[in-house]
């Protein structure tokens, strides 16, 4: 084979690859639900893995809550850090590619809130409530949008 058709192969392959990653990552796989609903269609780890990480964002927010219930500060600032962007390295890119594009970013944004929650610790009570309302409001934008079921 010469190096015309190699690179024909090669060319071939790549926009192949290409092609099913990009419909993975903007569609992902997903059905209607009867409820109006699109349900996420994942492993039953990812699932687990994902109910997981809303139950620690959930956590994050009643200890945020408490913490500006005794004017703590600190504590809000490292609660929200530990929940912000950082952690959205930790969900496996295999499962990044499942999701929708739009699951995605309501999760990312989600995660980018809490960090905006820290940043609001130094301005007082009520910036951190401003914020943390934004958050929530993300949440439940995900929570009707989107269900989540395990194959």
């Amino acid at each position: 084979m010469n190096t015309k058709h190699l690179s024909i192969v090669a060319i071939v392959l790549w926009l192949a690859g290409a092609v099913t990653i990009a419909t993975m990552y903007y569609g992902g796989k997903t059905q209607q639900e009867s409820d109006g609903r699109e349900a996420v269609i994942l492993s039953e780890s990812e699932r687990d893995f994902i109910l997981g990480e809303m139950r620690q964002m959930l956590a994050s927010v009643q200890g945020i809550i408490s913490a500006v219930a005794e004017d703590d500060m600190k504590s809000v600032e490292e609660i929200a850090h530990a929940m912000g962007s950082a952690e959205v390295r930790n969900v496996p890119k295999s499962l990044m590619l499942k999701m929708p594009r739009d699951y995605k970013t309501i999760g990312t944004d989600n995660h980018l809130d809490f960090d905006q929650v820290a940043a609001q610790s130094k301005n007082g009570v009520k910036a951190v409530l401003r914020r943390l309302s934004d958050l929530m409001i993300g949440c439940m934008g995900c929570h009707e949008s989107y269900s989540l079921i395990a194959e």
